[in-house]
C-alpha cells in the first residue's frame, strides 16, 4: 500500500507539473525572466508554420510570426464528414504524420473496422488516409491490417506523398517493416527480431531519406536501407550503452543530415542528449546543446528541421520520471542552429553564451482548450507531439 501511496504522490506531481507548466506564470503578454524576446520580435524574428500532430489524433498549424494555432482544413474536414462512419474519437484513436516537406499529410485510424454499435468485423483494420495539402484534398484511402491485430507502431510518409512505410510487431518477438503504395498494395517488407545478444531491442524512428530510401533506429544502431523501397537495411552507426540508445531520428531536407535523440535510462525516467551527424557514413557526428546542470537534466526529443536546413526545433524538458526531487520542468519548445555545438543552456532552456543562440517558442495555446485560436495569452509552454516546420 506504501508503494501505490508513492506513485499517486508522483502522478500527482506529474499532473500538478503539467498544469503549471499550461496555466500558471505565463498568463502575461510578457516572456519568463531569461527568456527575451530577440529583437522585440515574437518568437525571434523566424518565420513559417510548424505543422503538429500527436497520438490523439490532432492535427494543427502554427503561424510562428504570430503565435496563432489552427486546424488543417482538409483533415478537419474530413474528420466532420467521416467521424461517424470510421468511429473517430470513439473507440478507435487516430494520429497524423506529415511528410518533412510539409506537403502530404496521412492520418491512421486505429481499429476502423469497429462500428458505432461496438461489433467486430472479423479484422480489426487501421484507416490510411493520405491528404494533398497543396491541393487541399485526399489521394488515398486504404486499410491495412497490423499482423499483431491491434495497432501500427511507427508510420512515415515519403516526401513525394507516393510511398508509405509501416512499422508493426507480432507476438513472435518481431517487428516488421513494411512499404505500400497508394493503392495499398504491399511492395517490400523485412523482420527484425526484437532480440539482440540477449538484450531485447526495438525498431524506432522510422523516416524516409529524399531518394527513396528508409532510415531508422534498431536497438543501439542506425540503420539505413540497402536499396531505393527497400526495407533492408545496413547498420549506418551503432553506439555503446554508455553513449544511449537512438530515438526519434529526423532528416534533413536535403538528406545529407540526420538529428536524432541519444536516450539513457528507461521507459519513464530517462535523461537525453540531441546530435547530428552525416548521413552518407554515419560521420561528422556533433552534440546541439549542452546543459549546465548536473543535477537537473530535462529532456530533449523530437527534433524537426527547418526547410532551408538552417535552424532545428525540438521538446525541451516535460515529465521525467518517479523521482519527486527531480520531477522535470515545464515543457516547451526550442530552437537552436543546426550546426550549434555544445551550445550551453541552464535546466530552463535559456542560453548560457547569448540571448539570441536559443529562441525559445511563444504561442496563444492551452492545453485545456479544444479550439486554441480563442486563447489571447503568449504562453511559452507546448503540447507534445511531432513538429513539421515548413518555411514560407
Amino acid at each position: 500500500m506504501k508503494a501505490q501511496n508513492i506513485i499517486l504522490v508522483m502522478l500527482f506531481a506529474g499532473l500538478l507539473l503539467m498544469i503549471q507548466s499550461c496555466g500558471s506564470g505565463n498568463d502575461d503578454n510578457n516572456p519568463l525572466p531569461g527568456n527575451t524576446l530577440p529583437s522585440g520580435q515574437l518568437n525571434g524574428g523566424l518565420e513559417g508554420y510548424f505543422l503538429w500532430s500527436n497520438s490523439d489524433g490532432r492535427n494543427e498549424r502554427l503561424d510562428i510570426s504570430t503565435g496563432r494555432w489552427r486546424k488543417i482544413p482538409v483533415i478537419q474536414d474530413w474528420i466532420e464528414k467521416n467521424k461517424e462512419m470510421r468511429n473517430i474519437n470513439g473507440i478507435a484513436d487516430s494520429y497524423t504524420r506529415f511528410t518533412n516537406n510539409g506537403q502530404f499529410a496521412l492520418k491512421v485510424i486505429q481499429n476502423c473496422d469497429r462500428d458505432v454499435g461496438s461489433v467486430l468485423d472479423d479484422i480489426i483494420a487501421q484507416c490510411i488516409v493520405v491528404f494533398d495539402l497543396a491541393n487541399q484534398s485526399v489521394i488515398s484511402d486504404f486499410k491495412v491490417s497490423p499482423i499483431t491485430g491491434s495497432f501500427l507502431y511507427e508510420i512515415a510518409l515519403s516526401d513525394d506523398g507516393q510511398y508509405i512505410a509501416i512499422l508493426d510487431n507480432n507476438a513472435s518477438d518481431q517487428y516488421r517493416v513494411r512499404i505500400y503504395d497508394l493503392s495499398g498494395n504491399e511492395i517490400d517488407e523485412s523482420f527484425y527480431s526484437d532480440r539482440l545478444d540477449d538484450e531485447f531491442v526495438k525498431v524506432d524512428g522510422l523516416e524516409w531519406l529524399p531518394d527513396g530510401r528508409l532510415i531508422f533506429a534498431y536497438g543501439p544502431t542506425i540503420m539505413l536501407s540497402i536499396d531505393l523501397l527497400s526495407t533492408s537495411a545496413r547498420p549506418l552507426k551503432v553506439f555503446l550503452p554508455s553513449q544511449g540508445k537512438p530515438i526519434h531520428l529526423r532528416v534533413s531536407p536535403d538528406g545529407t543530415k540526420i538529428a536524432y535523440v541519444l536516450k539513457i535510462g528507461g521507459p519513464i525516467s530517462w535523461d537525453s542528449t540531441l546530435w547530428v551527424m552525416d548521413v552518407k557514413n554515419g560521420s561528422n557526428a556533433y552534440q546541439l546543446v549542452k546543459v549546465l546542470d548536473d543535477i537537473l537534466q530535462p529532456r530533449m526529443q523530437s527534433p524537426a528541421w527547418s526547410q532551408d536546413g538552417k535552424w532545428i526545433t525540438f521538446e525541451f524538458g516535460g515529465f521525467n520520471g518517479w523521482d519527486i526531487s527531480n520531477p522535470g520542468v515545464p515543457p516547451g519548445l526550442l530552437v537552436i542552429s543546426s550546426d550549434g555545438v555544445k551550445e550551453p543552456i541552464g535546466s530552463d532552456g535559456t542560453s548560457k553564451s547569448s540571448p539570441d543562440d536559443i529562441v525559445r517558442i511563444f504561442s496563444y495555446y492551452r492545453f485545456v482548450l479544444d479550439d486554441w485560436s480563442d486563447v489571447d495569452r503568449l504562453r511559452d509552454s507546448f503540447p507534445e507531439g511531432r513538429v513539421t516546420w515548413v518555411m514560407p
